[in-house]
């Protein structure tokens, strides 16, 4: 797809745009928007902003030119949709639309089809204008003619046409030879009118008598001469009422806000008009952004324009994270809790909820609570909150993969009796004993946080049913029995 050219000078850095830039000053130049889709050839009057030159509307009637769109319903054979058309196969020259007219029928004398649209501003004394469209015939034509004078006419009036009968006029631009290109073409020509002009008609504007037919497909069964046009353009530098614009906006302050600004002031001759996509808003200062680009055009008198484009940004996403030294306690131990900030607009506030503000670690004593969090603020006022909860060994109880029976056999299934919790404890014991009391394993190393079914001098203790006693410095104990079998 082509995307349509947008001229403008660009005078600084910032935006700042004088309005001697180009503007097309045919509306809907490439024939994009509708009223709603075409479902049937001839349907011109869907087509925003642009009319034939007898008001005829609808199949069964002449002079009704073809508006073709891809959104149309698909049909045959007066299909509207591109690009295999009811005339023959062509794409639009850039979107999704274009518009097609007969230029010659073979059953009728001088009949013919024409396209106008009144222009955004006139064409005025003193100025020079560039004009200039694309047209293109069909390859696999549905039918059998190609022809010549096909032409551009620039008027200060409406044109009219009776029927489908001819418009004899005499166009500022022609194309006098035979048009047979299956490819998009550019014609372009300039004019500086002895008297203001505000239509631009496109059509054959000489008779059958006049121009050059030639029967190029004769099994086709449509006997027309038929062209497509695409991209109608008048492009002129800005009127002597100049003007400047002066773009600024405002940020989304959080990540996934819509609270963003944007402001364009107009220095010069008013009044103005506004209107900003996407959006389509019409004043001067539009709020609740979202981030993206949005593009202002402003309308002063004597149709000068300027156009200024603005970006809102926001900040990254505000996030936080809690971390610490240890997720199991034991009595009376103390804790470091770090924050981790990241993201948003700096400076952040910090607030604990014991209390702490305005610090990124505190130190904490489980026993006084075992859920803490952490808010953050930033100098947009956004904010994150993390939430941290930590387990305290009140009664010290033993946490084992196999809670009172293992297996060590070395097939490496439930072969240990875990008890790792208690590494987190500075002073602990932990002491196995057989059924008539006698102590035959005794653990107090960190290194070791488990018992593999041996005696502290390593040999296998017989399949059974034995005790344990742990002590830990606060006091606490705690006391249970395990069974061994192999």
């Amino acid at each position: 797809m082509k995307v349509r050219k947008v001229y403008f000078s660009l005078i600084s850095l910032f935006f700042y745009f004088l309005v001697n830039s180009q503007v097309n000053l045919v509306s809907n130049s490439s024939f994009e928007n509708h009223t709603s889709c075409p479902t049937f050839m001839l349907q011109w009057d869907k087509c925003i902003g642009w009319t034939n030159c007898n008001g005829n509307v609808g199949s069964g009637l002449w002079g009704t030119p073809d508006y073709y769109h891809t959104c149309g319903l698909v049909q045959s054979p007066y299909n509207p949709v591109p690009p295999n058309t009811g005339m023959g196969y062509c794409n639009p020259h850039s979107g999704d639309a274009m518009m097609g007219l007969v230029c010659y029928n073979a059953g009728y004398v001088d009949a013919r089809e024409y396209i106008t649209t009144q222009l955004t501003c006139p064409l005025t004394i003193g100025n020079t204008y560039t004009v200039s469209f694309w047209i293109s015939t069909q390859s696999s034509p549905q039918v059998k003619y190609n022809s010549s004078h096909f032409g551009a006419y620039l008027s200060n009036s409406a044109v009219t046409q009776s029927g489908f009968n001819l418009v004899s006029v005499t166009p500022q631009y022609e194309i006098t030879s035979l048009i047979t290109n299956t490819n998009w073409q550019q014609h372009t020509f300039t004019i500086s009118p002895t008297t203001n002009l505000n239509y631009i008609t496109l059509g054959c504007f000489k008779s059958d008598a006049v121009i050059t037919k030639s029967l190029t497909t004769p099994s086709a069964w449509q006997p027309y001469s038929n062209y497509f046009i695409d991209d109608i353009e008048i492009l002129s530098s800005a009127s002597s009422s100049s003007f400047s614009i002066s773009p600024s906006s405002t940020n989304v302050t959080c990540n996934g806000s819509a609270n963003g600004s944007a402001t364009v002031t107009a220095t010069g001759i008013g009044p103005y008009s506004y209107f900003w996509t996407p959006g389509s808003y019409t004043t001067a200062s539009v709020s609740n952004l979202s981030t993206g680009v949005y593009t202002v055009t402003v309308n002063g008198t004597s149709c000068s324009f300027s156009t200024s484009t603005i970006s809102i940004t926001q900040s990254p996403v505000l996030t936080s994270s809690i971390m610490v030294s240890s997720f199991t306690n034991c009595d009376n131990d103390s804790l470091i809790l770090n924050s981790s900030i990241s993201g948003g607009t700096p400076p952040y506030t910090i607030t604990w909820n014991n209390g702490a503000v305005n610090t990124n670690s505190i130190t904490v004593n489980s026993q006084t609570m075992s859920v803490y969090s952490c808010t953050v603020t930033d100098s947009n006022n956004c904010i994150n909150t993390q939430t941290i909860q930590l387990s305290l060994f009140q009664s010290v109880s033993v946490h084992s993969n196999t809670p009172n029976v293992f297996t060590p056999n070395g097939d490496g299934v439930n072969d240990i009796f875990d008890f790792k919790a208690l590494s987190n404890c500075e002073n602990f014991t932990f002491e196995i004993f057989d059924r008539w009391g006698l102590s035959i394993f005794k653990m107090n190393d960190k290194k070791q946080s488990f018992w593999d079914g041996r005696t502290t001098s390593g040999e296998e203790v017989t399949d059974g049913t034995y005790f344990y006693i742990m002590n830990i410095e606060s006091g606490s104990k705690s006391k249970g029995m395990i069974s061994v079998f192999r």
